[in-house]
């Protein structure tokens, strides 16, 4: 590689972008909107702090002012996952036995 290309490749802490979350509002728990309907406005996947896995953080919009909410629910973030189109759309939190589910 010529010299003057070495000088011009970029450093690894100029190229990487952290994953932002600039979610606002105040954070809701999950219980309180069982059986609500709410508008998802934007959702990420991360990964948990706690051991393995992922957790979901969710803006919302419920009843007009903006929440965040986040869960380790599997079965949501499955659903998420296989949604066709992207927010912001409304569902409903059910939870038909010991999980939660969008409806």
């Amino acid at each position: 590689m010529p010299k003057n290309q070495k000088q011009n490749i970029p450093k690894f802490g100029e190229v990487y972008q952290k994953p932002r979350v600039d979610y606002r509002g105040e954070r809701i728990d999950i219980d309180s909107l069982v059986d609500q309907e709410f508008v998802i406005q934007e959702y990420k996947c991360l990964p948990s702090k706690f051991g393995t896995g992922t957790f979901l953080l969710m803006q919302i919009e419920y009843k007009g002012k903006p929440y965040i909410l986040s869960t380790g629910s599997q079965v949501v973030q499955d659903q998420l996952q296989h949604v066709e189109r992207k927010p912001p759309f409304k569902t409903k939190m059910t939870k038909p036995g010991r999980y939660y589910k969008l409806e």
